[in-house]
C-alpha cells in the first residue's frame, strides 16, 4: 500500500509536503500557548486546532498511500487555502507565506498525481 512516486520532481515535492505538514500538525497536537492565543483570536472554537492538525497528518501520510495521494494532495491544497485566507483576514499577511507555499506545492502534487491519471492506479 505504501509507495513512492516514480517521478522524481513528484517525490521531492512529496517528501517536502510530508515533513512540513508533519511539523506543522505535529505542533497542533502539542498546543504550544501562542497557537492556541492564534486560534482564539482567529475566532475558530476551542479544539479547532487538533482537527487542524489531523488534516494536516493525515494528509502528509495520505501522500504515501497510492489510492489516496491525489486526493491528500488536493486535500491539503485546500486547507492551506483555509490556512491562507485566515492570514489575507488577520493581519500581518506575510504571516501566510508559508500557507500560500505549502498550498501551492500541494496543488502542483495534486495535479501531477491526476495527470498521471490511472496509470499509477493500474500499477497499485
Amino acid at each position: 500500500m505504501f509507495y513512492l512516486p516514480n517521478n522524481k520532481v513528484l517525490l521531492g515535492i512529496s517528501v517536502i509536503l510530508a515533513l512540513a505538514f508533519l511539523a506543522f500538525g505535529g505542533m497542533k497536537f502539542a498546543s504550544p500557548q501562542q497557537l492556541l492565543d492564534n486560534f482564539a483570536a482567529w475566532g475558530y472554537p476551542s479544539g479547532f486546532h487538533y482537527l487542524v492538525g489531523l488534516a494536516e497528518v493525515a494528509g502528509a501520510i495520505g501522500l504515501f498511500i497510492r489510492p489516496l495521494a491525489r486526493y491528500a494532495a488536493l486535500g491539503l491544497g485546500l486547507l492551506m487555502v483555509g490556512a491562507f485566507m485566515t492570514h489575507v483576514l488577520h493581519p500581518p499577511l506575510s504571516a501566510g507565506v508559508p500557507s500560500f507555499l505549502l498550498g501551492a506545492f500541494s496543488f502542483v502534487a495534486a495535479s501531477m498525481h491526476f495527470k498521471a491519471g490511472g496509470a499509477q492506479d493500474s500499477a497499485a
